[in-house]
């Protein structure tokens, strides 16, 4: 009986080494020991075998595999194997292959040394050390809260020596919804045809566009970011078939499906001809300046950029400059009040004036006329400056028939030349009340028994002065009035001071600041324009718009068409009113306009309509979902990744049916469903742990497996939906759950860890209320 024995049989050496194998009879003295490769083939010049030693130089990648050693006495023969293992430098495999993620989201890498038999591998970042949101163990790396893009680097060493391979992460930069991007571009226009480049550039979500009134139209600047203050400039020319700019709904989002314009309150377009994605501008003239919208929609929602459209009015400041030997400074209207309202017991006037001189003067003079009157026969209501007060006199006829009264009223507060006021009076019954520069009002009772106080202000309405001061009835007022007049009303109707006047004579332009005038109304600001020949500007509040911001949105349909919430949160209208979904950090359910801060042990409170969009790529079949809750809620949302929008049979969510947990997942083949025993709507604390290997999937509530079909049916293997998770519900709820779910959850969640990785509410890409 003779042996082969051979030491150290099994040999690992790297390219280029060195190595032997020593083979002999241990107990038998063998007459021959030879060795063969193990294939058959002869040896190469680096192998040499001499008495059992076989040695094997400079080793190469042919040299790989077995050899046999046979030892032989007479016809005996004994044969054993060696395996020789050669090593080349590792190869590397980083899975996924390629990876897109949006700022803000997570991923998961694997360093794959495939067949290189590694001694070591790691993860760095060039030579300077891992950022704290990267987490290496080995061949797997996380990455967590990544808002810039990277490359990685897996390094894997072996006996052959060590290999690096660089990874690169695009960031996708919008981490939610599309973003609506207004940008305006230079284009040819004739005939309404339109053509502009598409190079989007970063603008505001509220961008501002100002008008002014005229015919034609040209633009003048546009404000980019919010760090540039002056806004987008339209005044008006007549030439439109020139060189003009457009306006561009767009966004740089690749998955973005439609780019639309509309106006926020469903009106035609009035400024501008619409051409898909470009409203082109057109002559014409609305000063109802209505904001436009542009709205960006792809599969992951829809965002809305707004365009306040302002529109700059023309300030008609008037001046009269009546004196003892000018008296003929003089604007005549005719009363534009219905005429069954003419004569009546009630009557108000409202002017903004600026005295210039304090003689005596009248300023607003209406009645029934002249002819076949006398002083004690004539209705009238006049207004002027008494003895450096402002004066209201009026009657109603003492001496006609019915028989009226007489009467006036003096404001105690003196006035100040080259000063602005507003004076506001009004006649009821025979009441009268005088209010200047919104201060006290004076109050005058003139009723007499059994006389009439119906005042018939039918004729003419004078401002500055009555025709000539002969025909004036009120000899305290001897002058006509010698200053500035921007606005009045008579019976609560407005009248322009240009285009409504009957006749006038010797009226000068009164001042270079046309915000003096202050017609803008809901405590709007003004910015006059004096570079466009006394125009002005009204900055409206929240909540209005129009050219004197003397509209309001909650006259609209809908009140989120006045876009209330801030900090990019989403109005929902409930009918009259609106709550607002807000982003992470923002909250308050009317603005969105106060921050949270979280800790890092903090949880999560939902209360029905929003959610919390984590990005993390899934790596092979596997999933591992841990999170604990609390709710007195008996149904909800807890978990949900997939897109019933874009497939119906990929998707997986954790939810709470009728007080149980129930896990459901779909993919493609078949839909697997467990359910839990106990009840949690309880108020209580309570923890999940869902895992899925391939197709086979299992679920823990509080450590008690629950029941069901595990196992999705079919050859459904792989779970194709996108690396969007949503927890506590879900954006465009019915529409991503395919009417599954209506509302989100109520209540708390917190310990949110998925493939072995700890989420807080800050690594979110999104949060919604």
């Amino acid at each position: 009986i003779i042996n082969a024995v051979i030491n150290k049989a099994h040999q690992i050496v790297a390219i280029g080494g060195k190595v032997t194998f020593s083979c002999s009879s241990d107990s038998t003295a063998a007459e021959t020991v030879t060795w063969s490769k193990g294939n058959g083939d002869a040896f190469p010049h680096n192998i040499v075998q001499s008495k059992g030693i076989l040695t094997i130089t400079s080793a190469t990648a042919a040299d790989h595999g077995t050899y046999h050693c046979t030892t032989r006495k007479g016809k005996i023969s004994v044969t054993s194997v060696a395996v020789l293992t050669v090593v080349s430098r590792p190869t590397i495999s980083i899975r996924p292959a390629k990876l897109s993620v949006i700022r803000g989201g997570s991923v998961m890498l694997l360093c794959d040394p495939q067949n290189s038999l590694p001694t070591a591998s790691k993860w760095t970042s060039g030579d300077r050390p891992l950022p704290p949101n990267y987490g290496a163990n080995r061949t797997h790396l996380a990455l967590q809260r990544v808002v810039a893009a990277t490359n990685p680097i897996c390094t894997v060493t072996n006996i052959a020596g060590q290999t690096s391979s660089h990874f690169t992460i695009k960031i996708n930069g919008f981490s939610n919804n599309p973003n609506a991007l207004i940008d305006h571009h230079l284009a040819f226009i004739k005939a309404g045809i339109s053509n502009s480049n598409q190079n989007f550039s970063e603008f505001t979500r509220r961008n501002k566009l100002t008008l002014r009134s005229g015919t034609g139209l040209f633009w003048d600047e546009f404000s980019v970011r919010s760090v540039v203050t002056k806004p987008l400039i339209m005044t008006y020319g007549t030439d439109l078939l020139r060189k003009a700019k457009v306006l561009v709904c767009g966004g740089v989002d690749a998955l973005a499906t439609s780019w639309t314009w509309s106006t926020a309150d469903g009106s035609p377009f009035k400024w501008f001809e619409r051409h898909y994605n470009i409203l082109v501008p057109r002559g014409g003239f609305s000063s109802a300046a209505i904001p436009y919208l542009c709205r960006v929609t792809s599969p992951l929602g829809t965002s809305v950029s707004i365009l306040d459209v302002r529109v700059a009015a023309k300030a008609n400041v008037q001046k009269y400059v009546n004196t003892a030997t000018v008296k003929n400074s003089v604007t005549i209207y005719l009363n534009k009040t219905p005429l069954k309202q003419r004569k009546s017991s009630y009557h108000s006037i409202t002017f903004r004036v600026k005295p210039l001189r304090s003689q005596n003067q009248v300023i607003f003079f209406a009645s029934n006329g002249f002819t076949n009157k006398t002083t004690l026969t004539i209705h009238y209501i006049t207004i002027g400056i008494v003895n450096n007060r402002f004066t209201m006199y009026y009657s109603s006829g003492p001496r006609d028939n019915p028989r009226g009264i007489l009467g006036e009223i003096t404001y105690p507060s003196a006035v100040v030349s080259n000063t602005w006021y507003t004076v506001k009076a009004t006649y009821r019954d025979g009441v009268a009340t005088l209010q200047v520069n919104g201060g006290q009002v004076k109050n005058k009772d003139s009723r007499q028994s059994g006389r009439s106080t119906v005042i018939d202000l039918s004729h003419w309405i004078f401002i500055g002065i009555v025709s000539s001061l002969k025909r004036h009835l009120i000899t305290s007022l001897p002058y006509g009035f010698y200053g500035c007049i921007s606005s009045f009303m008579v019976d609560d109707i407005s009248y322009n001071l240009v285009s409504d006047a009957h006749a006038w004579g010797n009226v000068l332009s009164c001042d270079n600041n046309p915000c003096h005038l202050n017609e803008c109304k809901h405590n709007a600001g003004c910015s006059p324009m004096p570079d466009y020949n006394g125009h002005y500007l009204c900055d409206c509040t929240d909540g209005y718009y129009g050219m004197l911001c003397e509209r309001s949105y909650a006259d609209m349909s809908s009140p989120c068409n006045s876009a209330p919430c801030r900090n990019d949160g989403t109005c929902v209208s409930t009918g009259s009113s609106y709550t607002c979904q807000c982003l992470y950090p923002y909250y308050g359910i009317k603005n969105c306009d106060t921050a949270l801060s979280f800790n890092p042990s903090d949880g999560a409170s939902f209360s029905g309509n929003g959610y919390l969009r984590y990005y993390l790529n899934t790596l092979q079949e596997q999933q591992d979902i841990q999170f604990s809750f609390s709710t007195n809620q008996n149904r909800g949302l807890l978990y949900w990744q997939g897109n019933m929008a874009l497939s119906l049979h990929h998707y997986i969510y954790v939810s709470i049916k009728t007080g149980r947990v129930e896990l459901r997942f779909n993919l493609g083949t078949g839909e697997a469903s467990l359910i839990s025993s106990q009840r949690v709507d309880d108020g209580k604390a309570h923890s999940i742990k869902v895992t899925r290997n391939v197709n086979r999937g299992s679920l823990w509530v509080d450590n008690v497996l629950a029941t069901g079909i595990n196992q999705s049916p079919g050859s459904g293997i792989t779970l194709q939906v996108s690396n969007d998770i949503f927890i506590g519900g879900a954006d465009n709820i019915i529409t991503r759950t395919g009417t599954r779910f209506t509302t989100g959850f109520q209540g708390c969640i917190s310990n949110l860890r998925m493939s072995g990785l700890r989420f807080e509410v800050t690594d979110s890409v999104r949060g919604v209320s």
